[in-house]
C-alpha cells in the first residue's frame, strides 16, 4: 500500500514557503515604513530651523537694500540690528539641528552657511567706508551671495532629510523653488527702486532684468509643477495673481521703455514689485509650516503602515507554530491483514483442509 506523510510533516511542507513569503514581505515592509517615519520626523524638526533662516533671509534682504548710495543710514542701523538678532536665532537653530551623526556632508554645509555670515562684519566697514562709492554698490553682490549660500544650505538640507518619499521630496523642492525665486523676486525690486530714483535703465540694467525675470518665471513654474495643494493655494496670489501680473507688465514696458512709445512709469513698477515681494515673504513663512503639515502628514501614514506590516508578521510568525500544535499526531498505519485473532489466525483460515473443506473445519 502506498505510504502517505504523516500529518505534521505534510502541514509543514505546505504551509513553509507561504509563511515565510509573508514574513519576509511584511518585515520589508515594516522596516521601509519605519524608515519613512524617521525621514518625515526629521523633515518636520526642520521646522524651526527653516523660520529661522527664513527670517534671517528676510533681514539680510532688507539690509541690502538699505545699504546702497543714498539709503537713510538711520533705517539701516536698525536693519543690521535685526540682522544680527535673526542671526543669533539662526545660529542656535543650526546648533540645535542633529544632522551631524547622520550625515558629514550636512555638517560642513551647516558651517559654510555660518561661515557666510561671518563675512558681514567686513562688508559693513566697506559700506562705511563709502556709503556712496564702490562700498554701497559692492554691497548688492555680497549679499547676494551670502543669501545664496544660505538658501543653497536649507534646500540641500530639506531634500537630503527627505530621501525617497516622493510627496516630501516634491514638498521641499517646490518650498526651495518658491524662495530662490522670491530672491530674485527681491533684487528686481532694488532695480525698480533704483530705475525709480534715476529715472530709466541703461542696457546692461536691462539684461540683467531680463535675466532675473526669466530666471524667476522658471522657478516659480517649477514651484507650480511641484507644489502640493496647499502649497499652491498659500502662494496663488503673488504667482499668478493680479499683484503678480501687474508687477510683471509694469516690468515688461520697463524692459520696452514703454514698448508702445509711451513713457513707463517706474514709481509705479518699484511699488508693485515691493508690494509683490513682502507678499511673497508672507507666503514663504506660510509654506515652511505647511511642508512641517505635510511631514506630518507623511509620519501618520507610514505609522499607520508600519503597524499592518508588523501586524501581518507577527501573525505569520505565530500562525505556523499554533497550526503545527493544533494538528492531529498520526499513528502509524495497521497491516492489512491483521485480524482480532492475530498473525497465526489469519494465516491457517486461508489454507484448504481435505477435500476442499478449511482446515479449522477439517480437524474439527
Amino acid at each position: 500500500m502506498r505510504s502517505k506523510l504523516p500529518s505534521r510533516p505534510r502541514l509543514a511542507a505546505l504551509l513553509a514557503v507561504p509563511l515565510l513569503a509573508v514574513a519576509v514581505l511584511a518585515g520589508a515592509g515594516l522596516a521601509a515604513n519605519l524608515d519613512a517615519g524617521t525621514r518625515a520626523v526629521r523633515v518636520r524638526g526642520l521646522g524651526p530651523f527653516d523660520a529661522a533662516l527664513t527670517a534671517l533671509v528676510h533681514e539680510l534682504q532688507r539690509e541690502r537694500g538699505l545699504s546702497q548710495p543714498g539709503a537713510d543710514r538711520a533705517a539701516l542701523r536698525g536693519a543690521r540690528e535685526a540682522v544680527d538678532r535673526a542671526a543669533v536665532a539662526y545660529r542656535y537653530a543650526a546648533v540645535r539641528l542633529d544632522v551631524s551623526d547622520r550625515d558629514r556632508r550636512l555638517h560642513r554645509r551647516l558651517d559654510e552657511g555660518l561661515a557666510a555670515l561671518a563675512a558681514l562684519d567686513r562688508r559693513r566697514a566697506a559700506v562705511d567706508r563709502d556709503p556712496a562709492g564702490a562700498g554701497g554698490r559692492g554691497a548688492t553682490l555680497g549679499y547676494t551671495g551670502t543669501i545664496g549660500d544660505l538658501l543653497a544650505v536649507n534646500g540641500e538640507i530639506g531634500l537630503r532629510e527627505a530621501g525617497e518619499d516622493a510627496g516630501l521630496l516634491r514638498a521641499v523642492a517646490a518650498s526651495a523653488a518658491f524662495s530662490r525665486a522670491k530672491e530674485l523676486a527681491d533684487r528686481e525690486r532694488l532695480a525698480a527702486a533704483q530705475a525709480s530714483s534715476l529715472g530709466g535703465l541703461d542696457g546692461a540694467q536691462r539684461l540683467r532684468l531680463a535675466s532675473i525675470a526669466g530666471r524667476q518665471a522658471m522657478l516659480l513654474d517649477q514651484f507650480n509643477g511641484l507644489a502640493a495643494a496647499g502649497q499652491r493655494r498659500l502662494a496663488a496670489g503673488v504667482v499668478s495673481g493680479p499683484q503678480a501680473l501687474q508687477a510683471a507688465r509694469l516690468r515688461e514696458a520697463a524692459l520696452g521703455d514703454g514698448g508702445d512709445g509711451g513713457v513707463p512709469d517706474l514709481a509705479a513698477w518699484s511699488a508693485a514689485t515691493a508690494a509683490r515681494v513682502q507678499g511673497m515673504r508672507t507666503a514663504e513663512v506660510g509654506l515652511v509650516g505647511e511642508v512641517g503639515r505635510l511631514a506630518g502628514q507623511a509620519e501618520s501614514a507610514a505609522d499607520r503602515r508600519a503597524a499592518l506590516y508588523g501586524a501581518a508578521l507577527l501573525l505569520a510568525l505565530l500562525l505556523g507554530p499554533l497550526l503545527w500544535l493544533l494538528a492531529p499526531r498520526s499513528s502509524a498505519p495497521r497491516p492489512a491483514a491483521a485480524t482480532a485473532g492475530g498473525p497465526a489466525a489469519a494465516a491457517g483460515a486461508g489454507e484448504p483442509g481435505p477435500a476442499g473443506a478449511p482446515r479449522g473445519r477439517a480437524a474439527a
